[in-house]
């Protein structure tokens, strides 16, 4: 059985093994992370795209995902396995290895959004979210892994319309997972690239979207996290790229 017939197996075992949010999955997840388990994962799925990159992902996705009471935990098991594609791409040309991220970040966007409908713990969108997140800061001098990013948290949170079943709760996960706070570094270190203020506008408009209560709270955190000031510069700055989405996010404030 080839080598990565075998990888994509242990991949897949480790996904279903870790599958859930009680107490025993936490432990059995916090097992993993101990063991190197978002490191060999995220290294199998650089390697081994064909048969890995998908089960890979969902396995760290499955690892990084809890609940709020354990995300310090779930957070830095996102870190490992973001850090872990880092390295492994390395040796590639900053394009190449943005190219790698982007493709993860791809398939994290689809394991987040295939959960629609699904019950609690069998599809990781938290735990995408946290992968997502995690990759932006591991790649954080990339343009192209900045601008993937924040189209998969765009495309997650049903973009600027918030439509999408369930996108107000992914939403709503994106916002606890620290999306806002991360488009703004975001922003502020890619400024001079029209199409990452672009998606990052478009983003920060989505997580914004919806009425109630539970949007009123997002938005608060929006403005907490200092949105409106990279969104309105981009505005300036982009006009063409970014006027759009930034007027859709600043309307929610007035």
């Amino acid at each position: 059985m080839a080598n990565s017939t075998l990888l994509a197996e242990a991949c897949a075992a480790v996904a279903n093994v870790a599958c859930g949010l009680d107490a025993a999955a936490l432990t059995r997840k916090a097992a993993f992370g101990a063991a190197g388990g978002p490191k060999a994962c995220a290294i199998a799925a650089c390697a081994h795209p064909s048969a890995c990159e998908a089960v890979g992902t969902l396995a760290l996705a499955t690892l990084a995902d809890g609940p709020e009471s354990d995300d310090g935990a779930c957070a830095a098991r996102a870190v490992d396995g973001a850090l872990a594609v880092a390295q492994a791409v390395q040796a590639l040309s900053a394009a190449e290895g943005g190219a790698w991220a982007c493709a993860l970040a791809r398939r994290l966007q689809a394991h987040a959004l295939n959960g629609n409908g699904a019950p609690a713990g069998v599809a990781p969108s938290q735990g995408a979210l946290r992968c997502l997140l995690a990759l932006l800061d591991a790649f954080a001098h990339s343009a192209a892994v900045a601008e993937q990013v924040a189209t998969s948290i765009d495309a997650i949170a049903g973009g600027v319309a918030g439509v999408g079943i369930g996108a107000r709760e992914r939403a709503a996960e994106a916002v606890d997972a620290g999306a806002f706070e991360a488009l703004v570094r975001t922003m502020d270190a890619h400024r001079e690239h029209e199409r990452v203020q672009r998606a990052a506008t478009a983003a920060a408009a989505a997580l914004c979207a919806g009425d109630g209560v539970a949007a009123i709270s997002r938005r608060e955190r929006a403005l907490a996290a200092g949105v409106p000031r990279p969104v309105t510069t981009a505005m300036v700055a982009h006009p063409a790229a970014a006027e759009r989405a930034g007027i859709a996010f600043l309307c929610y404030f007035c």
